[in-house]
């Protein structure tokens, strides 16, 4: 028998911990219910108010941790901004169907709360919302429920990938592969496909800046050199380009998956088409790598995430037409830069919008001196070279997304809202 003591949040606490049976390794803790064993635990009705004791088995040569949950559990007495999402896809989908998800979850990283209320990025939402404690919860309730067989993240906090998403797609029978941005940033992306349906053939990670450097992008070399200051701009970003290979093993196709998060600032929209078109280029590459080597089965591409460009924008026109002319207004960001007609492929095409182009990010608030700030659209998408459209789950209506000013929020825990579709090839 065993005394445990210590602080959570709320307190000291004081528990007796017993080992009721050696060989199960089964512990009984005074003042606690029992309520599951393993890796996950989803909280009940029965359990609100109440916190959280875990005991963390090491083995029978080792020591028994303990830890109590800083906050006791908590119900949202009003509907999730995700909800709709969860009823959609509790609906069944033919065999032949992938169903695909792409989202910026926000990364604690951005989120500085140590100043003054009005001073944050977000200032509508309360501190207590936007903080990892309350956000990561809701967070993976909702991923935990989408039953998809892909799935894209962007904004992963190095801290969120290890401690809880791991444990997460493994229950979900899912393969997850985690790349981190450059330049010592502590966030990144996720591919994460379901097991059953896919066998991991290849995975690997570019920084898009590198890439710049093939042979095959010197048209975009040649412009970008033009220009100081944009080359310096475009050198020095830490996006990245993660790409995965995956053998569907109801059809034996290969698919090529690619994930980004392209550059934010629309004072630079047109680096990021220099970004959106040196990672096209480099899946192309790919899929027609895997094309030679399995000639026998076809090669799809899926390329997710977050674009940080408008429908109306540059890097839209180029992804959807394949053709970006020199007279684009996108030039006019930097006068030093002798701009010229540019093709997203030698083949001149586009590639396929699956997701269409409603709202996906809505951060549009009214200050205190009346000043509307922020932003609302579209800027996240899933392309394909090849797939159709079987479902598309719609985003979230504008009264959820505008309860409490904008998002993130009490029921929204990102600033964006998941893209969900269900393909076919």
């Amino acid at each position: 028998m065993k005394t445990v003591s210590g602080k959570s949040k709320h307190g000291a606490y004081q528990e007796t911990i017993e080992l009721i049976d050696g060989p199960s390794r089964r512990f009984s803790v005074s003042n606690c219910d029992f309520r599951a064993t393993g890796d996950i635990y989803i909280p009940s009705a029965a359990d609100i108010g109440k916190q959280l004791l875990l005991v963390a088995d090491l083995g029978p040569k080792a020591v028994v941790k303990c830890g109590v949950s800083k906050f006791p559990i908590d119900h949202i007495d009003e509907p999730l901004i995700f909800e709709d999402n969860i009823k959609w896809c509790q609906e069944e989908r033919p065999p032949d169907c992938i169903r695909v998800v792409s989202y910026n979850i926000l990364a604690d990283l951005y989120l500085d709360l140590s100043g003054p209320q009005e001073s944050l990025f977000f200032p509508y939402c309360p501190k207590a919302y936007q903080m990892y404690e309350y956000r990561y919860p809701l967070l993976l309730k909702e991923l935990s429920s989408y039953d998809m067989d892909l799935c894209f993240l962007q904004e992963v906090d190095q801290r969120m990938q290890m401690r809880y998403l791991s444990v997460l797609f493994e229950s979900l029978d899912s393969e997850m592969c985690f790349t981190r941005k450059q330049k010592e940033v502590t966030e990144g992306s996720i591919i994460a496909f379901n097991r059953s349906r896919f066998e991991l053939l290849f995975s690997e990670s570019y920084g898009l800046a590198s890439l710049l450097e093939n042979n095959y992008n010197d048209d975009l070399s040649n412009i970008l050199n033009t220009s100081a200051a944009s080359l310096e701009v475009f050198a020095s970003r830490p996006t990245t380009l993660q790409v995965v290979v995956l053998r569907d093993r109801n059809t034996n196709e290969i698919l090529v998956c690619g994930n980004t998060h392209l550059h934010h600032n629309p004072k630079h929209e047109h680096l990021k088409v220099f970004q959106a078109i040196v990672a096209v280029r480099q899946l192309d590459r790919i899929c027609e790598d895997f094309s030679k080597s399995n000639s026998s089965n076809e090669t799809r591409l899926v390329f997710a995430g977050d674009f940080n460009s408008t429908p109306d924008g540059p890097v839209y026109e180029i992804l959807s037409t394949g053709i970006l002319r020199k007279s684009s207004t996108c030039w006019d960001l930097d006068r030093d830069l002798v701009a010229d007609d540019l093709a997203l492929l030698p083949s001149r095409k586009g590639l396929r919008n699956l997701t269409g182009t409603g709202c996906t990010n809505h951060t549009r608030f009214t200050n205190v001196n009346g000043e509307e700030l922020g932003f609302s659209g579209c800027l996240d998408y899933i392309w394909s070279n090849s797939a159709t459209l079987h479902r598309l789950a719609p985003r979230p209506s504008y009264e959820l997304l505008t309860k409490y000013g904008a998002i993130p929020s009490r029921i929204a825990p990102s600033d964006h809202v998941p893209l969900i579709c269900e393909i076919k090839f």
